[in-house]
């Protein structure tokens, strides 16, 4: 139970971070917003966010 709270716990830091970053990111500066979602976003939501990006089966 112990690896699995620990495992919990550090995928769900992960992703809080990941999302605080990207918002700040974002909101700050659309430049790297952009950078930010072609790198983290786009194989899945597509380059204009139509949600047909290239890892979607």
């Amino acid at each position: 139970m112990g690896n699995t709270m620990a495992g919990i716990f550090g995928v769900l830091a992960i992703v809080l971070v990941s999302s605080w970053v990207t918002a700040e990111a974002l909101s700050s500066n659309p430049v790297k917003g952009e950078a930010i979602f072609a790198e983290h976003c786009a194989r899945c939501h597509g380059k204009s966010g139509d949600g047909l990006g290239p890892e979607v089966k």
